[in-house]
């Protein structure tokens, strides 16, 4: 029979029945061994993103060290609020995980793995990880204080159970999910149809960017940043820019004790352009400067800064021709790395992209018609990534529930003594 938590539920210490990052990636590992990393960026709730990220152990990151079994269940120990956790599954490719991640291997008799999982995804023991994050910009915890949270289990036999129940359930919720992401994918794919064919209707005539472009500037890693400032600061990642769209909480805290330059500082009304990723789809994108959310930022040496020289027709013109699908293709084409591994875009490639010849007015037209007609989609899009929302609230409540006895996973239908 199947019991509420009131009845045959057992304490015990999630360290006592999972093994937490048990396996690590070895400094004597091949340097052209190839494999997929995942950092934090790739996972969100109860999923790992198909957007891989190859490189080989001599180009990855020092963080790419964590190793998991399919099965495991990787938890976000940085920057905590994305509540990233998901559940590791069989793929094509070798996958090392970012040391940001606690992966926690279910013993095997002592917990069911897809229960364990869709508990550590459970709203409680999420909600708990985030408070006892430490920080303000870069919230993280210790894995071992995980490892010392107290769960709530059933017998084996009802965490199958359960876990089959929700195996159903958010199958069902995944799958409106995906829909609204495909509807999505659908007017983004409108929206690069628009911009070329406004771009082409601005002039048939092309002239290098490089025509309109008085600089192009680099900055460096925070550890080796230079100057003379001692101001609190944040580096800009390589995926601040993405889809056109800047956003400065994609950056990083400059350490205490390193000073920074002015040079290196962003300003409104500067183009940001990814200089490396270990994404094709993020290579190379392109935003313009609205909102530095009240931070000093810094130029990475991942990240490229563009000022336009006096004469550019329209600043934001030059923001839609890097943001078209003709720039999309011309960064395919010129990116460089190793079999496609660790991808990186030149300076000089993005000055030599052919851009429309136009005067100002034309530009600011052109811009204008641009704006306006994103901006429409861009509502459509925020009806599609609301519902979204709300399925997956919809998604970690029913595993709250589940998982917390309140769901009697035969009926899906709440136990009303333990309700209350």
């Amino acid at each position: 029979m199947i019991a509420g938590h009131a009845k045959g539920w057992t304490r015990d210490r999630l360290k006592f029945v999972a093994d937490i990052n048990a396996a690590t990636l070895p400094e004597n590992t091949d340097p052209d061994w190839q494999f997929d990393y995942v950092d934090i960026s790739r996972v969100m709730q109860g999923i790992i993103t198909d957007d891989p990220q190859p490189t080989t152990f001599a180009q990855a990151p020092s963080r790419a060290r964590r190793l998991a079994a399919p099965g495991d269940t990787i938890v976000s120990t940085v920057r905590t609020y994305l509540r990233a956790v998901a559940q590791v599954v069989d793929g094509e490719d070798d996958q090392v995980f970012s040391t940001g991640f606690a992966v926690i291997h279910p013993r095997s008799g002592s917990v069911d793995p897809r229960f364990l999982s869709y508990y550590l995804q459970s709203t409680p023991f999420v909600e708990r990880v985030v408070a006892d994050s430490v920080g303000v910009s870069y919230p993280a915890i210790n894995p071992s204080q995980i490892g010392a949270y107290d769960l709530r289990l059933p017998g084996v036999p009802v965490q199958r159970a359960i876990a089959d129940f929700l195996d159903r359930e958010t199958a069902q919720i995944d799958a409106m999910i995906e829909a609204q992401e495909t509807a999505m994918a659908h007017i983004q794919a409108r929206r690069g149809a628009f911009i070329a064919l406004t771009l082409d209707e601005a002039s048939s005539v092309r002239v290098p960017l490089k025509r309109w472009i008085a600089s192009v500037d680099q900055g460096s890693s925070p550890d080796t940043a230079h100057g003379e400032d001692d101001a609190e600061a944040w580096v800009l990642k390589s995926g601040c820019p993405n889809g056109g769209r800047f956003d400065p909480l994609e950056s990083k805290p400059v350490p205490a004790h390193v000073a920074w330059s002015k040079d290196t500082k962003v300003g409104i009304g500067d183009l940001i352009v990814s200089r490396a990723n270990g994404s094709l789809r993020l290579l190379g994108s392109a935003a313009l400067v609205g909102d530095l959310g009240g931070r000093n930022l810094l130029l990475s040496d991942k990240t490229y800064r563009l000022r336009t020289r006096h004469g550019c027709p329209n600043e934001e013109f030059v923001y839609w021709c890097l943001n078209s699908p003709q720039y999309r293709d011309h960064v395919s084409l010129t990116a460089s790395g190793a079999e496609g591994l660790a991808r990186n875009i030149t300076s000089r490639s993005i000055l030599a992209f052919p851009v429309p010849a136009v005067d100002a007015a034309t530009a600011v037209a052109a811009s204008r018609t641009l704006r306006d007609q994103s901006r429409q989609m861009d509502a459509v899009i925020a009806e599609l990534v609301a519902v979204k929302g709300l399925l997956r609230e919809r998604r970690e409540a029913l595993i709250t529930a589940a998982v917390t006895g309140r769901l009697d996973p035969r009926t899906g239908i709440e136990r009303l003594e333990d309700a209350s």
